[in-house]
C-alpha cells in the first residue's frame, strides 16, 4: 500500500501540466460561463433552495412553515402554477430544523439569498477539502489545481448543487469534521458535527450505527443531546405545528418521488422495478409487495458487510476505510439519492484514492467508477429514452440498462471499499513473513 503522505496526482511531467491546463481551457470555453452565472439565479422557478427560503418567509409571516409551495410560488416569486405538474414539490421535503438555516436570508430576495447560500456553500467545500488535505497530510504539487478545476466544470453533483442551492455543501463539511474528531479521538465533537448534520437531512444519521458498532458511547451521548437541543431550538422558535406537517404532509408526499428516474438509491432501484406507482416508469410488476423485500433484504445485506468489516478493525486506516464504505452505503440506503447528493462522495473517494495502488486493475476500477460518478445522466437519457419531465414513460430494460447506471456505480464503489478494506487487513497480516525491501 502506498504512503499517505504523497502527490495523490503522481509525477507531474511537462506533458501532463500541458495536457491539464489545456483540457481546462477547454472546458472554460465550452462552458461559456454557465458555472459561473449558476451562482446566481437567472429566471425565477422553483428550486431547492426556494423550500428554505420560503418556509423562513412563511414564519416570518404568521403562515404555516409547510405551506403549499403551489400557493407560495405565486405570492412569492409571481410564478404561475400548474396544480397538476407533478414536477412541483407541493412540501418543502426537509426537516424542520433545517428552516433555520434560511431564517437568516428570508429578508433578502430569493437571487440574493441563492448567491449568498452558493457562496457559502462553496466556502464549506473548501474546508472539506483543506480537512481532508491537512489530516491526511497530502503533499502535492501547485499543478493539482489543474484537474481539480477540470473537475468544477465535469463534476454533475456539484453542478447540481450549485443549481439547487442544496445542503451538501454544509452536509459534506460536517461529516468530514466527523471523521476528523472521530479519528482524533474527539468522540464528543464528533458526535456533535454529527447530530447537527442529521438535524438538517435525517439520513446522515445512519452513520449513528457505525459508532454504535465500535461503542463510541461519549459520541453517541454528545450527538443525542445535541440533537436534543437542535430540536428545543427549532421548537422555540418554530413552534410545534411545523413537526406535525412534516410527519402528516410532507414524510407522505415523499413515497411518490422512489420511483422518479435520478433516484439513485437501493430503494429508487426495486420502486423502478417492483412499484411504479408514480407513473414514470412502467414496471415488471405495479405496487408489488417484492418491492419492500427486496429492498429490505438490500440494507440488511449492506449492514451486513458494514458489520463485518468493522469487526475486524485494528487501525486507524482501518477506520478509515470503514467510515468511507459507510458513506455509500447511507446514499444507497436513503429512500431518496439524488444526483446532488453524490457530492458526498468526495470524503470516501479521497480515502480511497490516497491508498490505491499506483497501478492496476484497482485502481483503473476505481478511475471508471468516479468518472460515471461525475458525468450528467439526463444528457444520456435525453437522447436514448427521451425527456422525463415531458411525459415519457422508460420501459423496464430501460430501467436496468440506463436508469440504474449511477445506482450501479454506487454499489460498484461499495464493493470497491470492501476490496480496500480486505487489501488492507491480507497486507498487514502477510507484513511479517513479507522480506525487506530491497536498499
Amino acid at each position: 500500500m502506498n504512503g499517505i503522505n504523497r502527490d495523490p496526482f503522481g509525477a507531474w511531467t511537462r506533458k501532463k501540466c500541458v495536457f491539464w491546463a489545456l483540457l481546462l481551457v477547454a472546458l472554460g470555453v465550452l462552458d461559456q460561463g454557465e458555472l459561473f452565472q449558476s451562482f446566481r439565479i437567472r429566471q425565477l422557478r422553483l428550486i431547492d433552495f426556494f423550500q428554505e427560503w420560503a418556509s423562513a418567509r412563511n414564519w416570518r409571516a404568521g403562515e404555516p412553515v409547510y405551506r403549499d409551495q403551489r400557493e407560495t410560488l405565486p405570492l412569492y416569486l409571481g410564478v404561475t402554477v400548474d396544480p397538476n405538474n407533478q414536477l412541483v414539490i407541493r412540501y418543502n421535503a426537509h426537516p424542520p430544523s433545517s428552516v433555520l438555516l434560511g431564517l437568516p436570508l428570508c429578508g433578502l430576495s430569493l437571487a440574493e439569498a441563492f448567491l449568498v447560500w452558493n457562496l457559502l456553500s462553496l466556502l464549506a467545500l473548501a474546508a472539506s477539502i483543506w480537512l481532508l488535505v491537512r489530516e491526511l497530510q497530502l503533499v502535492f504539487s501547485p499543478w493539482a489545481l489543474l484537474p481539480l478545476g477540470c473537475l468544477l466544470f465535469m463534476c454533475n453533483p456539484l453542478r447540481q448543487q450549485i443549481n439547487q442551492g442544496q445542503l451538501n455543501g454544509l452536509l459534506l463539511l460536517l461529516l468530514t469534521a466527523t471523521w476528523v474528531a472521530e479519528r482524533n479521538e474527539r468522540y464528543a465533537w464528533a458526535g456533535v458535527f454529527l447530530a447537527v448534520a442529521t438535524a438538517f437531512k435525517l439520513f446522515p444519521g445512519f452513520l449513528f450505527f457505525l459508532f454504535a458498532l465500535r461503542r463510541r458511547w461519549s459520541l453517541l451521548l454528545a450527538g443525542t443531546l445535541t440533537l436534543g437541543a437542535i430540536t428545543a431550538l427549532t421548537l422555540l422558535i418554530l413552534g410545534w405545528e411545523p413537526y406535525r406537517d412534516y410527519v402528516q404532509l410532507v414524510m407522505p408526499q415523499m413515497t411518490r418521488y422512489r420511483d422518479w428516474w435520478l433516484n439513485a438509491s437501493a430503494f429508487g432501484f426495486w420502486a423502478k422495478l417492483l412499484d411504479g406507482s408514480s407513473g414514470h416508469v412502467e414496471p415488471l410488476s405495479y405496487r408489488s409487495p417484492a418491492f419492500w423485500l427486496f429492498a429490505v433484504l438490500t440494507v440488511a445485506l449492506l449492514l451486513r458487510v458494514l458489520y463485518v468489516v468493522q469487526w475486524y478493525e485494528e487501525t486507524r486506516e482501518d477506520r478509515d476505510l470503514t467510515y468511507a464504505l459507510a458513506i455509500p452505503a447511507m446514499l444507497l440506503m436513503c429512500p431518496l439519492t439524488w444526483d446532488h447528493s453524490l457530492l458526498l462522495m468526495l470524503l470516501p473517494l479521497t480515502l480511497w484514492w490516497v491508498r490505491l495502488p499506483s497501478e492496476g486493475p484497482l485502481r483503473v476500477t476505481f478511475i471508471f467508477l468516479a468518472a460515471m460518478l461525475c458525468l450528467n445522466p439526463k444528457y444520456l437519457w435525453d437522447a436514448l429514452i427521451g425527456a422525463e419531465d415531458r411525459g415519457v414513460v422508460a420501459a423496464p430494460w430501460q430501467t436496468v440498462l440506463l436508469l440504474s447506471l449511477w445506482f450501479y456505480v454506487l454499489v460498484g464503489l461499495f464493493i470497491l471499499g470492501v476490496r480496500m478494506a480486505l487489501l488492507e487487513k491480507v497486507r498487514r497480516a502477510l507484513e511479517p513473513v513479507l522480506p525487506p525491501p530491497q536498499e
